[in-house]
């Protein structure tokens, strides 16, 4: 049964994800789960997730990395 999805607009998304992203149409949050924990997170307006967990303070590779797995995800649609 196919579910019926509806998009998102910018500012919608903006509340929860308030980084762009590098690629068109995701946005980004970065959240400090514990101590020296970080958590990255990735939306598209269609609401695919994508996430990666990292550590001390390294918040520049972490987004280097939710980056490289958007590009993954849109690479395989």
């Amino acid at each position: 049964m196919k579910k019926w999805v509806v998009e998102k607009n910018d500012a919608k998304m903006l509340r929860e994800y308030p980084l762009f992203s590098n690629t068109e149409g995701w946005f980004i949050r970065i959240t400090d789960v514990a101590n020296g924990c970080w958590r990255a997170e990735a939306s598209d307006r269609f609401g695919r997730v994508v996430g990666k967990d990292g550590e001390n303070d390294d918040t520049e590779r972490l987004l280097g990395e939710i980056e490289a797995l958007i590009t993954e995800l849109n690479r395989d649609r």
